[in-house]
């Protein structure tokens, strides 16, 4: 009985330790990252084929690829959408990286093949993954935007599945659910109100950012199962190569973003702002006996992107929005409690969206990828009403005060493994 045991025992080690050892001994790695020439932004879903062996492979979130093959010599080819597909080719005799910067195309549209075959296999069947839709930043700017400022959570709207929470409103729904069963992550920090002004626009500054994908269906259970969607949104590194402005002048926010190069090739930075003009406006045409009113919205973007070395990386990104509305309704201008005048009754409503993530990208050998992340996120929400009536300014007869928060912490390591 102890001889058929230990029999078992030394199959199942042969199993699981040797056999892929002496299965995989003549294949070799190829693996690398695959980024912007323009800026050196890493590139995501970037396909590699090797048309020799009808097999290929996409980049990861953060660009990077690894590759399995037996020893020889091969032809690859390396695509994005909107970029200028190269081919290289690699004589594989050991494991090897390579890294990939693909140039933006020309303007000019040349033909397009479109192949396939009459009968799908059973392997291409079970690799077909549902439920999920990924927009760049530049298909989203490509829709007609409302008012000239362009909104991610509306190119949303224009997928299948997805409807409006209302008219006028940012939100959206997913095939029936709620808008509170969408979870929202900016770099992988979660926000639990990603809307400006009630809902009428995104908190996502376009020029900052670089990918949205929506989980819509089969949503990954690192995810926590939400019940309707996931949208995970990453922002850019910012231009690696040199410096770099743009920004708007609109009818309803303006907009700046500055990035560039700390040390070329190595560190690159991204801040991306927004403030609207609805105050302003409003003192330009309110009349003089109209009630005070003032309202706002900012929002900051920030990134810090370094390569230490070929199989390491840091990122360090945040962002910071608000909203504030304030109300004097015995029609006063000065709108601050502690200098309005004796009989004012002023309201403050008001919330705010803080997040932070550090991360750090490790590469183990030739096949296994890391991402350790840290998360904070902070959400402040607050309704303040107060009144004087006579007496002086010390004397207070009305004071609603009401202010919630929800603070989030998350350390996560996260490992992608090539077989």
């Amino acid at each position: 009985m102890m001889t058929q045991k230990y029999s078992l025992w030394f199959s199942l080690v042969f199993t699981l330790f040797y056999l892929p050892v002496l299965y995989g001994q003549n294949n070799y790695t190829l693996q690398g990252v695959i980024s912007d020439a323009s800026n050196g932004e890493p590139m995501i879903g970037a396909t590699v084929i090797i048309k020799a062996l009808n097999t290929g492979i996409t980049s990861n979130n953060y660009g990077f690829y690894s590759l399995s093959l037996p020893q020889g010599s091969y032809a690859l080819e390396v695509s994005y959408l909107g970029f200028e597909s190269q081919q290289f080719t690699v004589a594989l005799t050991e494991n090897k990286q390579l890294d990939i910067a693909l140039l933006p195309a020309s303007d000019q549209l040349e033909e397009v093949i479109v192949t396939g075959e009459e009968i799908p296999t059973k392997e291409q069947n079970e690799s077909v993954i549902s439920g999920i839709e990924v927009l760049s930043v530049r298909e989203i700017k490509s829709i007609p935007p409302l008012l000239g400022e362009v909104d991610i959570t509306r190119a949303l709207l224009t997928q299948a599945g997805i409807s409006s929470v209302g008219e006028g409103s940012s939100g959206f729904n997913v095939r029936g659910g709620n808008i509170d069963q969408n979870l929202v992550l900016l770099d992988e920090a979660p926000l639990y109100n990603p809307t400006h002004l009630w809902g009428f626009f995104s908190a996502f500054n376009a020029d900052a950012i670089k990918n949205v994908k929506l989980y819509k269906g089969g949503i990954p259970a690192r995810y926590g199962g939400r019940g309707s969607s996931v949208l995970e949104i990453f922002q850019r590194e910012g231009n690696n190569q040199h410096f770099e402005a743009q920004g708007g002048l609109g009818v309803l926010f303006s907009r700046l973003t500055l990035e560039g190069p700390i040390k070329k090739d190595k560190m690159s930075f991204l801040i991306a702002g927004r403030r609207s003009f609805f105050d302003f406006l409003q003192k330009q045409f309110a009349s003089e006996d109209s009630e005070a009113f003032k309202v706002y919205f900012y929002d900051l973007s920030t990134k810090l992107s370094w390569i230490i070395n070929k199989k390491n990386r840091l990122y360090i990104s945040g962002y910071f929005g608000a909203d504030i509305l304030k109300i004097n309704l015995d029609g006063d201008d000065e709108l601050e409690t502690d200098t309005a005048n004796q009989n004012d009754e002023v309201i403050d409503f008001q919330w705010q969206n803080a997040t932070g993530t550090v991360r750090w990208n490790h590469i183990f050998g030739d096949k296994l990828f890391m991402n350790l992340s840290g998360v904070y996120s902070n959400y402040n929400y607050g309704l303040n009403s107060s009144s004087t009536e006579g007496g002086g300014p010390g004397s207070v007869s009305g004071i609603f005060d009401w202010n919630s928060r929800i603070n989030t912490f998350v350390l996560k390591p996260d490992f992608t493994f090539y077989p």
